[in-house]
């Protein structure tokens, strides 16, 4: 099992992901289309695999950068996993049920306009997995993380949204009902000396 570029012995199973994908395809009679938005090479669905085969007809849709569509299509591709360089691209071929974000909202340039944008599709449920909140006033705030080089083999940093909790959540309702909110890990991280847990949601589109 594969994450990030490093292989575990376990999968780290996202149940309240999985139970809600399961929800999903029980609404549109065991039929499932996932548009997963930085999706890798399918790891999140090499997670859940073993829990869809009653699903009757899934299908999932990777949307990601140019090298992981292009092996993507090259060693995954099968008449499930499909690869897609755009989510343009994706809803001309497919019809989702569900637009899944996991562990990727944060590291967007622009993740509001992103997600201003994906509303207009009307996918009619939005499932976010794995977003980390800071506590402070009404605004967000935007760190550096620093990856060890036991990931990538060097030394890296990236950009890293925090989200304050209000501001995302309003901005969401404009085009979407919560359904529901949940941990993803139980684990306690720390944002220099303010704690916080990664947490998910499911929206369903108005």
């Amino acid at each position: 099992y594969e994450r990030d570029g490093i292989i575990y012995d376990k999968p780290h199973y996202h149940f309240p992901v999985l139970s809600s994908l399961l929800w999903i395809a029980g609404q549109n009679n065991q039929q499932l289309t996932v548009l997963d938005f930085g999706g890798s090479l399918g790891t999140t669905y090499l997670q859940m695999r073993p829990y869809l085969q009653h699903i009757q007809k899934l299908q999932w849709c990777i949307v990601e950068q140019a090298h992981f569509v292009e092996k993507g299509k090259q060693h995954f591709d099968d008449d499930i996993l499909k690869f897609y360089p755009t989510v343009e691209a994706c809803m001309q071929e497919q019809q989702p049920h569900v637009l899944l974000i996991c562990g990727v909202l944060q590291y967007l340039p622009e993740p509001y306009v992103f997600l201003t944008n994906v509303a207009q599709h009307k996918i009619p449920y939005l499932l976010l997995d794995y977003i980390g909140y800071h506590l402070g006033e009404d605004y967000d705030r935007i760190t550096i993380q620093n990856v060890p080089p036991d990931f990538y083999g060097v030394e890296a940093s990236y950009a890293c949204w925090f989200f304050n909790k209000t501001k995302l959540y309003q901005h969401l309702q404009q085009y979407y009902d919560l359904q529901y909110d949940f941990l993803d890990d139980y684990d306690t991280y720390y944002l220099e000396l303010e704690r916080f847990k990664y947490e998910g949601m499911l929206w369903k589109a108005k």
